[in-house]
């Protein structure tokens, strides 16, 4: 027989359950409802708000090179940035996917390539963004193959709160209303001012110093650059292959850069679609186009972005 103990103890156990779920709830609801760039770029996606001609994946660095403003100008259409900061080729194949399971598809995708986006990370950085998007099915499996910790945060009320401080945060001040409309974001482009100063360079220069570093060019990373690839041709979508700037006392740090970039080269050539190799353009030369070694900032963005949409038109691609 069970006691009466073990009766309450069962009780209180189902008590607490409901609670976990129906504070989890309103946590979700909170960020759901935020703000924060971050988060509310994933929630304009899963809403179906985003209606663009011309979308623009890849890192943080795709946030901070592609001036939307600039674009729509000059080509006359409506321009998405969703740029997703520390992410690499299966991020970016990731939130195509999500794109085109919520939204209207675009006519043109620019595919942001970085010297390390063909690199395998076992850790998820930033993870705090995706606290909302565990119950994506594209999400989830993309994410549970870094980490066993997915699974808990998705099935275990509360625990991704519980963990990632910085979401729980964001959703209690979004359900509180004691956030601010962040600045400087236009349609996905993040405008940073701030230039890349002396002393900074003087620090990059000591660190690279003490050794050059080799990108391993993983093999899974290189079939989702070739699936983001396919998925575009099936959908009848123009997909341009862009190596934006770095500085380039980055690229110089590292000993396979050409190799790297001919891999995407190659890649682009076998599946005739265009790639824009700017590494040896002048404005990875040129500190004061840049916020940090891999990052340009509005100057160098502004400069950056008409010089692409030239370089599209005179081809014929936008037209």
């Amino acid at each position: 027989m069970v006691s009466l103990g073990n009766y309450k103890i069962i009780l209180f156990f189902l008590v607490f359950c409901l609670i976990s779920i129906f504070i989890n709830f309103v946590l979700d609801n909170g960020l759901a409802k935020t703000n924060i760039y971050e988060y509310k770029k994933f929630n304009d996606i899963r809403n179906g708000n985003i209606d663009c001609d011309l979308l623009i994946i890849g890192s943080s660095r795709a946030r901070n090179h592609y001036n939307t403003e600039i674009i729509d100008s000059i080509l006359k259409v409506k321009t998405h940035n969703i740029g997703i900061l520390a992410s690499f080729l299966d991020y970016n194949l990731m939130t195509l996917k999500i794109f085109l399971q919520f939204n209207k598809k675009p006519k043109t995708v620019i595919l942001d390539m970085s010297i390390y986006s063909m690199q395998d990370i076992d850790e998820i950085r930033n993870i705090n963004q995706y606290v909302g998007l565990f119950d994506n099915e594209n999400v989830y499996s993309t994410l549970r193959k870094k980490s066993i910790s997915i699974w808990f945060y998705r099935y275990i009320p509360l625990l991704k709160y519980i963990v990632n401080r910085e979401a729980l945060q964001t959703s209690l001040n979004s359900f509180l209303n004691k956030e601010k409309n962040q600045i400087g974001i236009d349609k996905g482009y993040s405008n940073i001012d701030k230039r890349l100063e002396v002393y900074e360079i003087e620090r990059l220069a000591d660190l690279f110093s003490n050794g050059k570093e080799t990108i391993n060019q993983d093999a899974e990373r290189i079939n989702d650059l070739k699936e983001f690839i396919n998925i575009c041709n099936k959908e009848g979508i123009n997909l341009v292959l862009v190596f934006s700037p770095s500085y380039e006392l980055l690229l110089n740090n590292v000993l396979n850069k050409e190799e790297v970039i001919k891999k995407y080269e190659e890649i682009a050539v076998e599946n005739n679609i265009i790639f824009m190799d700017y590494s040896k353009d002048d404005i990875c030369k040129n500190a004061d186009f840049f916020f940090d070694c891999d990052h340009l900032n509005n100057k160098g963005a502004n400069v950056f972005t008409e010089k692409l949409i030239r370089r599209l038109l005179k081809e014929g691609f936008c037209k």
